[in-house]
Protein backbone atom coordinates (compact mmCIF):
# COMPACT_ATOMS: atom_id res chain seq x y z
CA UNK A 1 0.00 0.00 0.00
CA UNK A 2 3.14 2.22 0.53
CA UNK A 3 3.85 1.36 -2.80
CA UNK A 4 0.78 2.74 -4.13
CA UNK A 5 0.53 5.79 -2.07
CA UNK A 6 4.10 6.47 -3.19
CA UNK A 7 3.22 6.02 -7.14
CA UNK A 8 0.15 8.12 -6.45
CA UNK A 9 2.53 10.81 -4.71
CA UNK A 10 4.55 10.66 -7.85
CA UNK A 11 2.20 10.86 -10.26
CA UNK A 12 0.43 13.47 -8.30
CA UNK A 13 3.65 15.35 -8.60
CA UNK A 14 4.33 15.29 -12.39
CA UNK A 15 0.85 16.10 -13.25
CA UNK A 16 1.37 19.20 -10.54
CA UNK A 17 4.68 20.00 -12.57
CA UNK A 18 2.63 19.62 -15.79
CA UNK A 19 0.03 21.61 -14.31
CA UNK A 20 2.69 24.41 -13.11
CA UNK A 21 4.47 24.24 -17.11
CA UNK A 22 1.34 24.69 -18.55
CA UNK A 23 -0.25 27.43 -16.33
CA UNK A 24 3.11 29.17 -17.19
CA UNK A 25 2.65 28.60 -20.63
CA UNK A 26 -1.02 30.02 -20.36
CA UNK A 27 -0.03 33.31 -18.45
CA UNK A 28 2.48 34.02 -21.25
CA UNK A 29 -0.51 34.17 -23.34
CA UNK A 30 -2.50 35.57 -21.21
CA UNK A 31 -0.52 37.81 -20.92
CA UNK A 32 0.25 38.86 -24.73
CA UNK A 33 -3.37 38.24 -26.09
CA UNK A 34 -4.71 41.60 -25.48
CA UNK A 35 -1.71 43.36 -26.79
CA UNK A 36 -2.26 41.21 -30.14
CA UNK A 37 -5.73 41.69 -30.16
CA UNK A 38 -5.06 45.77 -30.15
CA UNK A 39 -2.77 45.18 -32.73
CA UNK A 40 -5.16 42.93 -34.71
CA UNK A 41 -7.57 45.94 -34.57
CA UNK A 42 -5.06 48.70 -35.49
CA UNK A 43 -4.14 46.75 -38.73
CA UNK A 44 -7.79 46.12 -39.36
CA UNK A 45 -8.77 49.73 -38.96
CA UNK A 46 -6.02 50.99 -41.22
CA UNK A 47 -6.63 48.49 -43.74
CA UNK A 48 -10.32 49.77 -43.81
CA UNK A 49 -8.97 53.24 -43.89
CA UNK A 50 -6.99 52.34 -46.72
CA UNK A 51 -9.61 50.76 -48.43
CA UNK A 52 -12.14 53.72 -47.72
CA UNK A 53 -9.74 56.18 -49.25
CA UNK A 54 -9.04 54.30 -52.28
CA UNK A 55 -12.61 53.29 -53.28
CA UNK A 56 -13.00 57.59 -52.36
CA UNK A 57 -10.18 58.30 -54.64
CA UNK A 58 -11.85 55.88 -57.81
CA UNK A 59 -15.35 57.68 -57.33
CA UNK A 60 -14.34 60.87 -57.26
CA UNK A 61 -12.33 60.89 -60.31
CA UNK A 62 -15.13 58.25 -62.09
CA UNK A 63 -17.48 61.60 -61.00
CA UNK A 64 -14.93 63.67 -62.67
CA UNK A 65 -15.02 62.00 -65.64
CA UNK A 66 -18.67 61.46 -65.62
CA UNK A 67 -18.92 65.44 -65.15
CA UNK A 68 -16.19 65.44 -67.98
CA UNK A 69 -18.01 63.15 -70.72
CA UNK A 70 -21.31 65.41 -69.74
CA UNK A 71 -19.87 68.51 -70.41
CA UNK A 72 -18.67 67.29 -74.00
CA UNK A 73 -21.83 65.51 -74.77
CA UNK A 74 -23.42 68.71 -74.03
CA UNK A 75 -21.17 70.38 -76.44
CA UNK A 76 -21.65 67.84 -78.89
CA UNK A 77 -25.35 68.63 -78.47
CA UNK A 78 -25.02 71.71 -79.53
CA UNK A 79 -22.71 71.95 -82.31
CA UNK A 80 -25.03 69.47 -83.68
CA UNK A 81 -27.79 71.48 -83.42
CA UNK A 82 -25.82 74.42 -85.06
CA UNK A 83 -25.19 72.76 -87.79
CA UNK A 84 -28.61 71.40 -88.25
CA UNK A 85 -29.69 74.81 -88.39
CA UNK A 86 -27.62 75.63 -91.09
CA UNK A 87 -28.60 72.98 -93.11
CA UNK A 88 -32.16 73.88 -92.96
CA UNK A 89 -31.51 76.96 -94.05
CA UNK A 90 -29.28 76.07 -96.97
CA UNK A 91 -32.55 73.55 -97.78
CA UNK A 92 -34.54 76.71 -97.67
CA UNK A 93 -32.29 78.60 -100.01
CA UNK A 94 -30.08 80.58 -98.28
CA UNK A 95 -26.92 80.05 -99.43
CA UNK A 96 -25.22 82.90 -97.96
CA UNK A 97 -25.07 81.15 -94.28
CA UNK A 98 -22.06 79.24 -93.06
CA UNK A 99 -20.66 77.15 -89.74
CA UNK A 100 -18.36 79.18 -87.29
CA UNK A 101 -16.81 75.91 -86.26
CA UNK A 102 -13.06 75.65 -86.34
CA UNK A 103 -12.48 72.85 -83.98
CA UNK A 104 -10.27 70.16 -85.62
CA UNK A 105 -12.11 67.16 -84.85
CA UNK A 106 -14.98 65.35 -86.58
CA UNK A 107 -17.82 68.01 -86.24
CA UNK A 108 -15.21 70.62 -87.37
CA UNK A 109 -14.19 68.74 -90.64
CA UNK A 110 -18.27 68.23 -91.00
CA UNK A 111 -18.18 72.27 -90.53
CA UNK A 112 -15.94 72.85 -92.82
CA UNK A 113 -17.34 70.06 -95.55
CA UNK A 114 -20.92 72.07 -95.11
CA UNK A 115 -19.20 75.68 -95.37
CA UNK A 116 -17.73 74.18 -98.87
CA UNK A 117 -21.03 72.60 -100.18
CA UNK A 118 -23.22 76.13 -99.00
CA UNK A 119 -19.86 78.09 -101.03
CA UNK A 120 -20.11 75.44 -103.99
CA UNK A 121 -23.86 75.67 -104.04
CA UNK A 122 -24.28 79.60 -104.07
CA UNK A 123 -21.51 79.96 -106.64
CA UNK A 124 -23.63 77.42 -108.62
CA UNK A 125 -26.58 79.35 -108.24
CA UNK A 126 -24.96 82.68 -108.53
CA UNK A 127 -23.35 81.57 -111.81
CA UNK A 128 -27.15 79.83 -112.95
CA UNK A 129 -28.84 83.17 -111.92
CA UNK A 130 -26.25 85.03 -113.99
CA UNK A 131 -26.49 82.76 -117.60
CA UNK A 132 -30.56 83.38 -116.44
CA UNK A 133 -30.28 87.13 -116.42
CA UNK A 134 -27.92 87.23 -119.94
CA UNK A 135 -30.05 84.86 -121.35
CA UNK A 136 -33.29 86.70 -120.91
CA UNK A 137 -31.17 89.78 -121.84
CA UNK A 138 -30.18 87.84 -124.79
CA UNK A 139 -34.09 87.24 -125.97
CA UNK A 140 -34.91 90.76 -125.17
CA UNK A 141 -32.73 91.91 -127.14
CA UNK A 142 -33.45 89.81 -129.87
CA UNK A 143 -37.06 90.56 -129.81
CA UNK A 144 -36.21 94.34 -130.16
CA UNK A 145 -33.71 93.74 -132.74
CA UNK A 146 -36.73 91.99 -134.87
CA UNK A 147 -39.11 94.77 -134.02
CA UNK A 148 -41.33 93.57 -131.10
CA UNK A 149 -41.75 95.87 -128.55
CA UNK A 150 -40.08 94.96 -125.09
Amino acid sequence: MDELRIAVSQMKAEEENLLSTRIEQQQIYIKYTPFLLVIAAIVSMLITALTYFRIKRDLDDRIARQKLDEAKYIETAGRIAVMEDITQEIAGGDYSVRSTDTKDDELGRIAKALNQMASSLEQTFTDLNNKNWLQAGSVALSDAIRGRRI
